[in-house]
């Protein structure tokens, strides 16, 4: 608030007051005095993060969140972070200037490690890995959210590499493996900013069923995702009851989105009844199979272009049914 108050997006002094009017009907002002917490509240950042952001350009600041987010022990190539962060936030990082701008910057903060790889040039070129001291500030927040929500068990698999969490889907004991899929698919959308709201939703909320976890975001308008895990083997796939299970529950939980990630495979039949499901009704439907699962574990980045296949595949249904 006091940037926006004090930066040239609000310009002459008619301005701010006007500005200063929608801030209190925001219960963000009350005179002067900021109400920090709901600032929080409204942009979704708590106190460190505040703290962090304060010192860092918009661009460094979502760079960095994105790389958090991703959690990743290994060094990323600086281009896919970008994508990624543009993708989640909203916003538009130059791949010119993403070097001297962002990824240096950041570096001679010590809240990232930048290194040039053996081969390519510019400043996409650089890999990137989060500092302790960015974890500190960004993660263990969330370590801390997980923890009471869920309990030590799922805390301690998230904090997993992804590949052994991913190797862990096929444990012969049902409790790890299922453990180990509930964490892989909240450390995915936490990849792609989704804030954890509640898991295992049960009794009246649900109507009976189980949801393995609901997820919120609000970058620009509030969105809930109704995230469904099926552990299954390779071969075997999801089914059209199961998917409808899902759309019969987004109703009850008002969910905008809902996401069924499988070890296995989608049925045809699921596939065409989420289709016809999108063409008709305001909601995404979204299907991650294994296959998917062994690319992200390859390249957390690759989120992205499975997450933009389905978004292309639901525009597709919803235009089709639109011009009937």
């Amino acid at each position: 608030v006091n940037y926006l108050l004090g930066s040239d997006l609000i310009g002459s002094s008619n301005n701010v007051q006007s500005a200063k009017l929608w801030l209190e009907k925001a219960n963000i002002l009350s005179g002067w005095n900021i109400n920090e917490s709901k600032v929080q509240k409204i942009i979704g950042l708590n106190e460190e993060e505040m703290q962090l952001i304060r010192t860092l350009t918009p661009e460094q600041y979502y760079f960095l969140r994105t790389l958090c987010n991703i959690n990743s022990n290994k060094y990323l190539k600086g281009a896919e972070v970008r994508k990624l962060a543009e993708a989640t936030y909203h916003i538009t990082i130059s791949p010119k200037t993403i070097a001297p701008s962002v990824i240096l910057p950041l570096a001679k903060e010590k809240l990232i490690t930048a290194k040039k790889p053996t081969s390519g040039r510019g400043g996409a070129s650089y890999l990137v890995k989060a500092t302790v001291k960015s974890k500190k500030k960004l993660i263990e927040p969330l370590f801390n959210q997980i923890e009471i929500l869920l309990g030590k068990d799922l805390l301690d698999y998230y904090q997993k590499p992804l590949n052994q969490i991913r190797k862990d889907m096929s444990s012969r004991n049902p409790y790890v493996k299922g453990l180990a899929l509930e964490a892989f698919a909240i450390r995915l959308m936490k990849y792609i900013g989704l804030d954890f709201h509640s898991t295992r939703l049960r009794g009246t909320e649900t109507a009976g069923a189980e949801i393995d976890a609901i997820f919120e975001s609000s970058h620009l308008i509030f969105t809930r995702w109704q995230v469904q895990c099926k552990n299954i083997k390779k071969m075997s796939s999801v089914s059209l009851d199961q998917v409808a299970k899902e759309v019969g529950l987004s109703h009850v939980l008002l969910s905008n989105a809902i996401v069924i990630m499988t070890t296995g495979k989608i049925s045809e039949s699921a596939r065409k009844y989420a289709n016809d499901v999108m063409g008709t009704m305001n909601i995404c439907i979204i299907m991650i199979d294994g296959e998917d699962l062994d690319e992200i574990v390859e390249s957390p980045t690759n989120i992205i272009e499975i997450f933009n296949r389905e978004s292309l595949n639901a525009r597709h249904f919803k235009v089709l049914k639109s011009k009937k």
